[in-house]
């Protein structure tokens, strides 16, 4: 209860959105696009490795791919979540849930984080990395429409923010943080 009361979510603040049965297709649909994003991101190295495979590996040293694997995990938790609650939990879809389950909550922190890390790193990687070279589909995805997306879910789904969230996406990038400096110390 003090989860909910501090961060000021309730379970009718989950469903309040576009019609219940056009928010599972928009959550279903989502999911499994990014899904086969993050796979072709991995299958298609070569277009931000370069033709070198020893680069390859390195998807997993990159922020923008922490960032599109956060986003993924969320919808893909977005997905599951809907769905459970579309055919077994009526109470929440009719707002008279007494709480906020646990696995909403757990979904909350996942988008807030993902969706706040996915537009800090795509506006970093334009105003900062990017040097004009060629833009292939892999950059297109990780770097605008995963953003496009993140700004028409928010207005899609009504799914609260709030500033004493702030803490999510910040521990995703002390994390990140630390796991790139140990990296660079590693060599």
């Amino acid at each position: 209860m003090v989860w909910i009361t501090v961060f000021y979510l309730t379970a009718h603040s989950y469903v309040q959105c576009i019609t219940y049965n056009l928010y599972l297709v928009w959550r279903v649909f989502w999911a499994l696009y990014h899904t086969a994003w993050i796979i072709v991101t991995g299958v298609r190295a070569d277009q931000w490795a370069g033709p070198d495979r020893s680069q390859h590996i390195k998807w997993f040293i990159f922020l923008t791919d922490w960032a599109y694997l956060c986003l993924t995990i969320a919808t893909i938790v977005d997905a599951m979540a809907t769905t459970y609650i579309h055919f077994k939990r009526m109470d929440i879809r009719k707002g008279a849930a007494a709480s906020l389950p646990w696995y909403l909550r757990a979904d909350w922190c996942l988008t807030t984080t993902a969706h706040v890390v996915s537009v800090v790193t795509s506006a970093a990687y334009w105003g900062l990395l990017y040097s004009g070279d060629e833009v292939t589909a892999v950059d297109i995805e990780t770097h605008v429409i995963h953003r496009v997306y993140v700004i028409l879910n928010v207005c899609v789904t009504g799914m609260l923010m709030r500033i004493l969230h702030f803490w999510f996406p910040t521990l995703f990038g002390l994390t990140y943080s630390l796991f790139s400096l140990f990296y660079h110390l590693a060599g």
